[in-house]
Formats: structure tokens, C-alpha cells, sequence
């Protein structure tokens, strides 16, 4: 199935003019399409609400998801030779 709205793109309801990210895309047996719309309210706690599809637009693109290039590990370091007393032959 071709979903038509990215997750983490902006979206507007057509309808109540609900503006938010879409975070979470619902699928059901019958084929309904649903996607819930993330956003923070007036006293900035979050609020979700779940638009069937028909009912979105996409106002913005989803930024591209980057992750910061792997490190090399550090390298171990070097192991001691020679016992507790250092590199000495022991008898000498």
C-alpha cells in the first residue's frame, strides 16, 4: 500500500484547520487510512488528534532524518610485557 502522507511531515485537517506534525499512521482491515496530528496547545502541553487521510494536506515536508557519522573506537591500549616488575628477565 502507498501511504500519501510521510510520518514527520506537517499537516493541516481541511476541515477543523487542526495544524500539527503526523506522527503515528493507522491501518485497518477495511482500508481506512488514518494518521494521528501531533502539536502543543496554547500552554505548550502536547495534543494529538487522528484525521482520516481524505481530510489532510501537507504544509511542509518532513526534514531529512540525518545521523551523525560513526566514530572509530578508541584503541585499546597497549598491554604490559614482562610481569609486576616490568620488562626485566627475571635471574638477571
Amino acid at each position: 500500500m502507498s501511504h500519501t502522507i510521510e510520518l514527520g511531515a506537517k499537516v493541516r485537517d481541511r476541515v477543523s484547520g487542526w495544524v500539527g506534525i503526523a506522527t503515528a499512521r493507522y491501518e485497518y482491515v477495511n482500508g481506512c487510512e488514518r494518521y494521528e496530528v501531533a502539536a502543543t496547545d496554547k500552554d505548550g502541553k502536547p495534543e494529538g488528534f487522528v484525521f482520516d487521510v481524505q481530510q489532510l494536506e501537507v504544509v511542509e515536508a518532513p526534514a531529512a532524518w540525518t545521523q551523525p557519522a560513526p566514530q572509530a573506537p578508541e584503541p585499546a591500549p597497549a598491554a604490559k610485557r614482562g610481569g609486576p616488575r616490568g620488562s626485566t628477565p627475571v635471574g638477571r
